[in-house]
């Protein structure tokens, strides 16, 4: 039936008034018949999103709708219309359409016309980036009116629609946010079951339901609200909701670690959407499908489908989903560490969308992904060339939220990587000013913390407390667990470096007992690491104080960080993660070589290296030689050390890890008697290190025999010295030493090679000895020369 079709069209002559009533009433019935089909097939083509289609049969409907006089026909008649624009992305068309309606419907005093109208313009706002708070005002209008006129129905979807906001607010406490989005999709839910017909309602409203419970940490809740969303969408037949429903559940199922189930979710919602030939909704799967395989250690299998994907895209020449597989293309070769075909499959996306010219957002973020894998690859110039590219995209278009997380993501890492650490602040402090005007309080507290990070590995710990206490407010006061334990983190390391660990002891177990809250099994795992190196931290502190192996507060501390790698082992084991079972690996072998377990130390070292291998982690690998070496330097096995040291340098250099390479260095210098001894393993990189590598103070040179007996000067009494050393020791390990006898050679271990420097620097005051002189002279004759020609000078 055509949009202009009149009533009088029904009847061959004249105005349908001069019929009878009855035929008049019959003729009307079967011209409402006819809209309400008109607009049930409208609805049906929207459900399969076949924009075209349904803006066709919701116009036709409409005409009918307003010559029957039906408000309500009227009124589902143009939401349909308005969201055949949303399909299609034509938003200025969609917006200028519900403006126009809605100023005619208020000037007709037509209040369901008016309410749907604000109801399909808080949707809309809803689709747009920062107008939570406009989508918020609009859909409280439309709600008031429709409980006004009783019309539940209406009134569920406005609730649909406010549970949506309040859900992407960035305003507001997240556990206040959380519990407004809960209440409104629970209201929604009781409106349309308390109506016939209304299932896909019912299911909208769970969908709702599940995303607040997820907001609010709840997982567990959000996906059995979304199992029960997909039931009811798979009986109405609803494959493209049903399909995205999957897609939820996908996500729910990642961040409970169930990734062989969010795997199956994924696939199984990209099978509905390639039998919908749902191009976009394909895309949408199919970078969860590659995420899930990555997840799951399948990297070759995630290269492959991304790779189909890639195919099937430029058969059918859908450039938009060519350029989204390019992109998951790069990241499966990032997830492989092929970081060059990683750059060079982004670089061809970019190009594609570039190509399009009508996704500028995406662009940037592209652009942002390429800045990360210049940054990831060292090429500092181009990633910072790339960041700023993007910037001013962003600024074109007025993306301040965006640009904000460009500056927190990119530029602050670029800057710090090159140490141009004022350019570093600059850009955080930029990031912390426009989130805060945009009353985004997540945004800005992420923005202090990472600022605050800056200050401290510059040594400015006063500015790095400050920053950090201001980050921790922000996140308290909106609920922020998460950040909130970073920031614990953080203030911990803080006291670390001002030789405070017992203050980043309690800190750490804090931060533990968030994540935990959090369920978030990795950061769980990872906070269990810090804990051991605060531990650690106060064992070297009581050294320093003069504290011996066997006390109760050393061994105690030891005991603690011992329980918390093996609990961080354990979680690492249920979550099959390889990598953070690597890292507790290596926690362990330290507090081993700590503790003077040396069997246990290499054990635990050499299955860090397996695993670290298995996964292709050529950091943690090296990191985990350096600690080998270490391990079997300090039990005597001196060639084997030398092998281990040997390789963990030559991984360190093609790595261009400067830090790992002088750790490396120092073992071979000291195996091969540049300074033969023991000493305390190093951190691992992925945590800051407590002790900072050491330069060996150089050893005094002895002056000529003739020389000394001409002026004597006036020093420490070379027997008093020696006799003083050899007292320490012979109480240290139970016997006598001989004067040229390595410490090592004599059972002095790392841990009691800190000891007796403690007690050395305790007893001869005021000299300006190193901490690195037992690695340095490794005997008593040696340390003795050392400490008397110290003392001639001062």
């Amino acid at each position: 039936m055509a949009a202009g079709f009149l009533l009088a069209d029904l009847f061959d002559d004249g105005d349908p008034q001069d019929l009878e009533p009855d035929a008049f009433d019959r003729h009307r019935g079967k011209l409402a018949e006819e809209a309400a089909a008109l607009y049930s097939e409208a609805d049906r083509y929207l459900d399969h999103e076949l924009s075209q289609e349904a803006e066709q049969s919701a116009s036709n409907a409409l005409a009918l709708f307003r010559q029957l006089g039906d408000k309500q026909g009227v009124a589902d008649s143009l939401r349909v219309i308005v969201s055949a624009y949303r399909i299609r992305n034509e938003v200025s068309q969609a917006v200028h359409r519900t403006v126009q309606e809605l100023e005619r419907f208020r000037e007709r005093e037509d209040k369901l016309g008016e309410a749907a109208m604000l109801l399909t313009l808080a949707e809309i706002q809803n689709e747009q980036p920062g107008r939570s708070s406009d989508a918020l005002k609009s859909g409280r209008q439309a709600l008031a009116i429709a409980q006004q006129l009783g019309n539940r129905i209406l009134e569920g979807f406005a609730f649909l629609a406010l549970a949506e906001a309040y859900g992407s607010s960035p305003a507001g406490a997240a556990s206040v946010r959380c519990d407004q989005a809960a209440q409104v999709a629970r209201a929604s839910l009781e409106a349309f079951r308390s109506q016939e017909g209304q299932k896909k309602g019912e299911g909208k409203a769970l969908h709702a339901l599940a995303h607040a419970a997820s907001l609010g940490g709840d997982v567990p809740e959000a996906l059995r609200c979304s199992m029960e969303a997909r039931a009811l969408f798979r009986e109405l037949e609803l494959t493209l909701l049903e399909a995205a429903e999957l897609q939820s559940m996908a996500e729910w199922h990642r961040m409970l670690k169930d990734h062989r189930q969010m795997l199956q979710d994924a696939e199984e919602s990209l099978e509905l959407f390639r039998r919908s030939e749902q191009q976009d909704g394909e895309c949408s799967s199919l970078r969860l499908v590659i995420g899930a395989q990555c997840l799951c250690g399948h990297h070759d299998e995630a290269l492959r489908v991304a790779e189909d994907a890639l195919q099937r895209f430029r058969e059918k020449d859908y450039k938009r989903g060519q350029a989204i597989a390019l992109d998951q293309i790069a990241a499966s070769y990032f997830a492989m560490n092929r970081a060059s075909e990683a750059l060079e499959a982004a670089l061809e996306a970019l190009d594609l969308i570039r190509s399009l010219k009508e996704l500028p957002h995406w662009e940037a973020v592209l652009m942002q992904s390429i800045a990360s894998l210049y940054l990831s690859a060292k090429r500092y110039e181009e990633a910072g060339d790339v960041a700023q590219e993007a910037l001013l995209l962003l600024q074109s278009l007025g993306d301040r939220s965006g640009e904000a997380t460009l500056r927190l993501n990119v530029l602050v890492h670029v800057h710090a990587a090159v140490q141009d650490y004022q350019d570093a602040l600059k850009s955080a402090s930029e990031a912390a000013d426009i989130f805060r005007d945009l009353k985004d309080r997540k945004g800005e507290g992420t923005a202090l913390l990472l600022a605050a990070n800056i200050y401290r590995t510059v040594g400015y710990l006063e500015e790095a407390d400050v920053w950090l206490k201001e980050a921790k407010n922000i996140f308290q006061d909106i609920g922020e667990r998460k950040l909130l334990a970073q920031v614990f983190h953080g203030l911990a390391k803080v006291h670390i470096s001002r030789k405070e660990p017992e203050e980043a002891v309690s800190l750490a177990y804090e931060a533990h007992a968030l994540c935990k809250r959090c369920r978030d099994k990795p950061a769980e795992a990872g906070m269990l690491l810090f804990a051991v190196e605060a531990h650690l931290s106060v064992v070297a502190n009581l050294v320093d104080r003069g504290r011996t192996r066997g006390s109760r507060e050393l061994d105690e501390q030891l005991l603690k960080a011992q329980k918390a790698a093996t609990a961080a082992k354990k979680i690492a084991e249920s979550m099959g993660d390889q990598h953070s079972m690597a890292d507790a690996l290596y926690a362990l072998s330290e507090i081993y070589l700590v503790s003077g377990k040396y069997k246990e130390a290499l054990a635990t070292a050499e299955e860090g290296i397996k695993i670290y291998q298995a996964v292709g982690h050529k950091l943690g690998e090296c990191t985990a030689f350096n600690m080998k070496a270490q391990a079997l330097m300090v039990a005597g096995w001196t060639d084997e050390a030398l092998v281990a040291a040997k390789g963990a340098l030559e991984m360190a250099t093609s790595m261009g890890d400067k830090t790992l390479e002088l750790l490396a260095q120092d073992i071979i210098d000291k195996l091969t008697g540049v300074g033969f001894a023991q000493q305390l393993p190093q951190q691992h990189p992925q945590q800051q290190s407590r002790h900072q590598p050491q330069q060996p103070e150089p050893s005094v040179p002895e002056p000529p025999p003739e020389a000394a007996e001409a002026e004597k000067p006036k020093g420490l009494d070379l027997s008093m010295v020696g006799d003083t050393l050899h007292s320490m020791l012979h109480q240290m390990i139970g016997e006598s030493m001989e004067l040229d006898t390595p410490f090592m050679d004599a059972g002095v271990d790392s841990l009691m090679s800190i000891e007796f420097r403690s007690q050395v620097n305790n007893t001869f005051t005021g000299l300006g000895l190193s901490s690195t002189l037992t690695f340095d002279y490794p005997t008593i004759r040696e340390l003795t020369g050392h400490i008397v020609d110290k003392s001639k000078t001062h």
